[in-house]
């Protein structure tokens, strides 16, 4: 942050410099240099282009601060917003029907996540200004009772959740009495703590 600053510093001093009379800055800062001043003094065109040549460094100058800030500073999920869409994901994965695994195959959750995740950050971003980029989940393994755990932070790997997700009604290893893949609807039961899944 500190070099953005230095760079929008820089930028307003060449936008006062454009603002300032070029005719007097040369008189009060460069004349001194010259035996003859009014013969080496730069013509109308050349005052021009001076402070044109001032007001595209100061954008530059800008522009180059803003998109540092931007890349840094706004762009970055802060705890706030991870806690907001964590708990918005929660409550996708929980109100959302999906289709029950049944049999030796084990649910695969990461998908869900994802997508509750992405929309959950979808739903909070601003009207205006920068989105968050959003959160990464990393999966911690499976449970016993035939879950998983995903420890969710936002993508500079900061303030971490740990969700748990489970198909409700989930027996592991279990099928039917035929023995058979079966179809059915069922939800997921999520907990969530703050903190690394490994802790």
């Amino acid at each position: 942050m500190k070099f953005v600053i230095v760079l929008w510093a820089m930028g307003a001093v060449f936008l006062l410099l454009a603002c300032i009379d070029p005719r007097r800055l040369f008189w009060n800062f460069e004349a001194w240099k010259y035996r003859n001043p009014k013969a080496a003094e730069p013509s109308d065109a050349a005052y021009a282009f001076r402070q044109v040549h001032a007001v595209v460094a100061a954008l530059f100058l800008f522009g180059v601060g803003g998109f540092i800030w931007y890349e840094k500073e706004a762009s970055t999920t802060d705890s706030g917003e991870v806690r907001t869409a964590v708990m918005k994901a929660v409550d996708i994965l929980e109100k959302e029907s999906v289709l029950a695994t049944t049999g030796p195959v084990e649910p695969d959750y990461r998908i869900q996540v994802d997508a509750a995740l992405d929309e959950a950050m979808k739903a909070q971003a601003p009207a205006v200004g920068p989105a968050p980029w959003g959160l990464d989940a990393e999966s911690a393994g499976r449970t016993e009772d035939g879950g998983e755990r995903f420890t969710v932070t936002n993508t500079h790997g900061q303030y971490p959740y740990c969700l748990k997700v489970v198909e409700n009604g989930y027996v592991p290893g279990g099928s039917d009495d035929s023995g058979k893949l079966m179809m059915r609807d069922t939800t997921y039961d999520v907990t969530v703590r703050k903190g690394s899944c490994e802790n």
